[in-house]
């Protein structure tokens, strides 16, 4: 895929741990500005291409570029300043911090002040927080969280992911990935989800989602990357992946 702009572009990777080949030669682009898919049965790879770019661990071999700039060698905090977000698996919140709060780390990512101006509060770190606190808000009620001042862990599973969307929405990213926000979510949960994620990416953030739904891949993703056994088996529209042969094959055994 070459036409538009790409955000993000994973060239050759490859990852082993121990003997057994987990990435093998994955290259893909993330198109500026839309939703794309990483598909694949469960041990494909789709977790680790995301560890790969945030600095997780290292490759061992191939390129990550962000903007044209490698990735590679970078610390996880500094994936984070350089404009990338990502949630996980299964929920990483603070339980027994409120919506509000959990949603705030988020914007520290990005914060100026030093640790002198903390440790003073100096007028510099108030006027700092207060924005913090008003960006965080309006990332709240963007979600449709009405819940702010809740203990996070107290809500509901699919509000549990809004609050951890969120938390990385504060952080001002360019790139947001996701790793299968609709586990464990019903029909109409998925739904919400969906009309969330679309509502995000209508505001020029770009999304790479790792899901299993293919309902809601299809339903929202403008590309989708497919990988099996730690390879790439297809790339394209989502109308042209759902009729490729190797990914039947991958996910019917046909």
């Amino acid at each position: 895929m070459k036409e538009g702009k790409v955000i993000l572009e994973c060239c050759g990777l490859r990852k082993r741990f121990g003997g057994l080949m987990v990435l093998n030669n994955i290259s893909f682009q993330v198109p500026t500005g839309k939703i794309t898919a990483l598909i694949g049965p469960n041990g494909a790879g789709k977790t680790t291409v995301l560890n790969a770019i945030t600095g997780v661990f290292p490759l061992d071999e191939g390129n990550i570029l962000f903007k044209g700039h490698s990735l590679n060698g970078l610390k996880s905090f500094k994936v984070v300043e350089c404009g990338i977000a990502r949630t996980f698996q299964n929920v990483r919140i603070f339980p027994d911090m409120t919506v509000l709060d959990n949603v705030m780390v988020g914007c520290h990512a990005k914060t100026r002040s030093g640790f002198i101006d903390a440790l003073l509060h100096l007028p510099a770190m108030r006027r700092e927080e207060t924005a913090i606190r008003q960006c965080s808000i309006e990332v709240i009620e963007r979600l449709g969280i009405s819940e702010k001042d809740t203990l996070a862990g107290s809500l509901s599973l699919v509000g549990q992911k809004k609050v951890e969307i969120a938390r990385a929405l504060a952080s001002r990213p360019e790139l947001l990935m996701l790793d299968e926000p609709a586990s464990g979510l019903s029909g109409d949960e998925t739904r919400q989800l969906a009309e969330a994620l679309i509502e995000i990416g209508q505001e020029g953030i770009t999304i790479l989602l790792i899901e299993h739904d293919m309902n809601l891949v299809m339903g929202i993703s403008d590309h989708v990357v497919v990988l099996n056994y730690g390879e790439k088996i297809a790339d394209g529209p989502p109308e042209s992946v759902q009729k490729n042969d190797r990914v039947l094959a991958a996910y019917l055994g046909c």
